[in-house]
Parts: C-alpha cells; sequence; structure tokens
C-alpha cells in the first residue's frame, strides 16, 4: 500500500517537473507573471474546462501580445480534470491562449486566437491523455446551443508556435475558406 502511494507520488512529482520544464523552455526561461483579469462593462467570461487523466498536468496562459505570442500571463497550473475555473478576458481584440500539458513523460503545446465579444461567456476546454491533447474554444453565451467561437484560428502547427495569422487555420468547420485575409483582422492590431 505505501509502495503503491509512492509510485503515485513519484508519478505526479515527474509530471510537475516536466510540466515545469516545458513552461519554461516554452516561456523562453523567462519568469511568468500571473494574469489579471480586466474589470467593467466591455469584458468577456472565459470558463475554463479541463478533461485529463489524474496523472497529467497542465496550464493556460494569455499572452500580453497576442499577435506575436510574447510576454505569456498564467492564468491555471492544475492536475487532471476541473470545471471550476473562470476569468474575464477584454473585448474588441485579439486574444491568444496557450494550453500546455504534460504527462507520461510526453508534452504538447497548443495556442488558438479568438476576438471576445463584450458580455459573452466563451469556454476554453482542454482535453488532455496519452494520445496527446486538443482545445478548443466555445461561445457558451447560449448555454442550450454552445457553438466552437466563430473567430478561433489554431496558432500552431507541427511544434511551429505562433504561427502568423494570415497562415493559422480557422477552427470552425462550416467554414468554407480555411485561409482567412489578415484583412479580416487589421483593424484589431496595436496602432490601428
Amino acid at each position: 500500500m505505501i509502495y503503491m502511494i509512492m509510485q503515485k507520488n513519484a508519478a505526479f512529482l515527474r509530471t510537475c517537473s516536466l510540466l515545469f520544464a516545458f513552461i519554461s523552455v516554452s516561456a523562453c526561461v523567462t519568469t511568468t507573471s500571473t494574469y489579471v483579469a480586466p474589470s467593467g462593462p466591455t469584458t468577456a467570461k472565459l470558463q475554463i474546462k479541463t478533461d485529463a487523466l489524474q496523472s497529467h498536468a497542465y496550464s493556460i496562459s494569455i499572452f500580453d501580445d497576442a499577435v506575436n505570442c510574447t510576454n505569456p500571463k498564467l492564468v491555471a497550473v492544475g492536475q487532471g480534470s476541473n470545471s471550476n475555473l473562470t476569468t474575464s478576458l477584454k473585448t474588441g481584440a485579439l486574444v491568444t491562449t496557450r494550453f500546455v500539458g504534460a504527462g507520461n513523460n510526453k508534452t504538447c503545446q497548443i495556442l488558438e486566437t479568438f476576438v471576445p465579444i463584450s458580455g459573452h461567456t466563451y469556454q476554453l476546454y482542454g482535453k488532455l491523455d496519452e494520445q496527446g491533447c486538443s482545445v478548443v474554444v466555445y461561445d457558451i453565451s447560449n448555454p442550450n446551443n454552445p457553438q466552437v467561437e466563430q473567430s478561433l484560428l489554431r496558432r500552431q502547427v507541427k511544434n511551429q508556435t505562433c504561427e502568423p495569422l494570415s497562415a493559422a487555420k480557422r477552427i470552425v468547420a462550416v467554414v468554407k475558406d480555411n485561409k482567412p485575409s489578415m484583412d479580416d483582422f487589421v483593424d484589431l492590431l496595436p496602432g490601428k
């Protein structure tokens, strides 16, 4: 019995140290500060839900610079499944999230960008298992009809982090043109 507990604790410590090492490397070995949620009437709500094995750990960050995916701010770190995390987002501008997962000596990282709308509620759903990880952002403003967020773009393909907006792929399956134009986002870029 004690041996089994020690094995579980050792596996947990290995997973946590692997996640910490991956976060450090992916953040260019800089200290990641904590995300400060905006307040006020021009915000959107973000619920974070994870579906992960208890032995798997994850972190979620939001970048200060959504276009270039720089200066990540840590929103949450956890282990296993969770659905009790909530924060708020600025609206009317690009938001880029990063989901990092670790378990069984493997890591994964997914970056996604979207444009939150004031008063809406979104859910970042992250799944992490032996096969890898996946992340989707849903607009759950109408709880009876949740939808994949229409503006959602995948910013990482084949370990290439922060793919340019012009090359990013839309997540929404109903969109026929998977190559968005940079013109779609020009009014959201800094200085515009």
